[in-house]
């Protein structure tokens, strides 16, 4: 591997780092930190793959140190997560996934890698009307399917329901607007839901450069 390959590594792993500074809880809080790293890992997998950085063995060294990271956050916070490596697996899936898109694509002159960061948060602030106005009413309130399907389509209370936190509960204004209150919601199963997208990340990491291989 050469040098400019481990600056790149240590670039994608410190951008991950930046969820430790603080938030609306504080530094160090283990619920900003997997928000933003479910947002960045398919993106800094992508630059990963791009930089011709196969998944093993140095490319898995990203999602360890975020790993590492995650369960320090834990360990030193007080919300702690039932099932921190179910989370964990969440990630390193996204990023596996994200490496092998960049591979994939690298060598087709590019890719909008952006649009996944922008479609990530779309997808997480939509379910709870952005954020943007407290005062509106819930997606609940106009329509409980709606409001099921988009909390569902969240990449971030995806990943928080395999850590095992129950983002919609934990905060009342997301309790409210992601309108919860108004019909049963049964969380990710992380026992289940973190292994499945690990796998599939991973064949995805491996396969799709073995594809331009050829």
């Amino acid at each position: 591997m050469g040098g400019t390959q481990l600056i790149r590594l240590l670039a994608v792993a410190l951008v991950g780092a930046l969820g430790l500074l603080p938030g609306a809880h504080g530094a160090f809080d283990p619920v900003t930190l997997v928000a933003w790293l479910v947002l960045w890992s398919p993106v800094a997998g992508f630059f990963v793959g791009r930089g011709k950085i196969g998944l093993w063995p140095f490319g898995l060294a990203v999602p360890a140190s975020w790993l590492f990271l995650l369960v320090w956050a834990d360990l030193a916070s007080q919300r702690d997560f039932p099932t921190p490596l179910f989370g964990a697996m969440v990630l390193a899936g996204f990023y596996a996934a994200g490496l092998g898109w960049g591979a994939w694509r690298g060598e087709r002159g590019g890719s909008p890698w952006g649009a996944w960061l922008l479609v990530g948060v779309f997808l997480s602030g939509l379910c709870v009307l952005g954020g943007l106005d407290p005062e509106a009413e819930s997606w609940g309130q106009v329509s409980p399917r709606l409001a099921g399907i988009l909390l569902d389509l969240s990449p971030i209370v995806f990943a928080l329901d395999c850590c095992g936190w129950d983002a919609t509960h934990s905060h009342p204004m997301i309790y409210r607007l992601s309108g919860v209150e108004w019909f049963p919601r049964e969380p990710y199963r992380g026992m289940l839901a973190g292994p499945v997208v690990l796998v599939v990340g991973c064949f995805l990491g491996v396969a799709l450069p073995r594809r331009v291989a050829r």
